[in-house]
């Protein structure tokens, strides 16, 4: 099987495009986020007996909605917008260890 992402001749290129976001209130993300990675739940999966060569852990979720500024700039044109979005954070706990931030997900 050929691998198309593999070129002889392959070069680098700049894209024209300027992509930069800001976040309103990225401080309340953040503590929530915080609070998500931090949080104790009375239910733990991470004792319970599974089958050899695997692992149970804990997973912790939350939905928080998102808002900012987005500009995408070329030489051409320039382009600006707000946007309001939600985003899914998922933390994981292995046993005797804290939670860690495991993904993100864009829900639109």
């Amino acid at each position: 099987m050929k691998n198309l992402n593999h070129r002889k001749n392959h070069r680098h290129e700049e894209s024209p495009y300027k992509i930069s976001a800001k976040l309103h209130q990225p401080g309340i993300l953040k503590n929530m986020v915080e609070t998500l990675a931090n949080s104790q739940s009375g239910f733990s999966y991470r004792y319970k007996k599974v089958q050899p060569g695997w692992q149970a852990v804990d997973t912790s979720s939350v939905e928080v909605f998102v808002s900012g500024d987005l500009n995408i700039s070329s030489e051409i044109e320039h382009i600006y917008s707000s946007f309001l979005t939600n985003f899914f954070f998922t933390c994981k706990k292995d046993k005797g260890e804290a939670y860690k931030l495991l993904w993100i997900s864009s829900l639109s």
